[in-house]
């Protein structure tokens, strides 16, 4: 409890006084809702998704148990919503066939894919589903945004999911200098982007084997 109102301050003392968002109304509350109540018949409960700062990309904090939610830890996206696919399509079938289906069509009428915050989708999941896309586009172009401080990681992510290219931001970047140093620091990282990981093929597999 008090790492999350710890975390709660320090929310509110960013948007509300140092951004200045401090106009407090129905609609623009203290605190973005983390939980929001579907507007179908069973009025089903959903979280938002989000990010965690300095959290691990390869850990899903869907299934952690060190609970980041009700410690206020992810920074969320009032537009989306987190799904639990768990560990493989035994998990969740619905869920796993319903949105394979989805990247399936999608792969059938765009001939490129971005992924959104990359590094915040279970791995193994995106692995399932750009294997599914591959297999009804098999000339798919996959751009990435990957933000994982590390170039381990990031060569994991690439060969794993067999990346084209990835997507950076520079926005925060001060001035040229600034730049510069990070485009050096982005394009000398020894990650092979495009290579075809050995394993990429057998994650449906795994998959039913779960």
């Amino acid at each position: 409890m008090a790492e999350a109102m710890e975390n709660c301050r320090g929310t509110m003392n960013y948007f509300i006084l140092q951004r200045k968002k401090n106009l407090i109304t129905s609609k623009n509350q203290l605190l973005d809702p983390y939980f929001q109540t579907l507007a179908n018949e069973a009025q089903s409960k959903v979280v938002h998704n989000g990010w965690i700062a300095d959290h691990d990309p390869r850990v899903d904090f869907a299934l952690e148990q060190d609970f980041p939610y009700l410690r206020r830890q992810v920074n969320i996206w009032g537009d989306s919503i987190k799904l639990r696919f768990g560990e493989s399509p035994a998990s969740s079938p619905y869920l796993w066939a319903h949105m394979g289906e989805y990247v399936s069509q999608m792969a059938a009428l765009f001939d490129g894919f971005r992924l959104d915050n990359a590094h915040s989708t279970p791995i193994h999941v995106c692995q399932y589903m750009l294997q599914l896309a591959r297999s009804r586009n098999t000339n798919l172009m996959v751009m990435a945004e990957l933000f994982t401080s590390s170039a381990e990681l990031d060569a994991l992510f690439t060969t794993r999911l067999n990346i084209n290219g990835m997507i950076r931001e520079i926005m925060n970047r001060g001035d040229t200098r600034g730049v510069g140093a990070y485009f050096h620091e982005i394009t000398c990282r020894e990650a092979v982007v495009g290579k075809l990981d050995a394993d990429f093929e057998k994650v449906q597999e795994a998959g039913e084997g779960g």
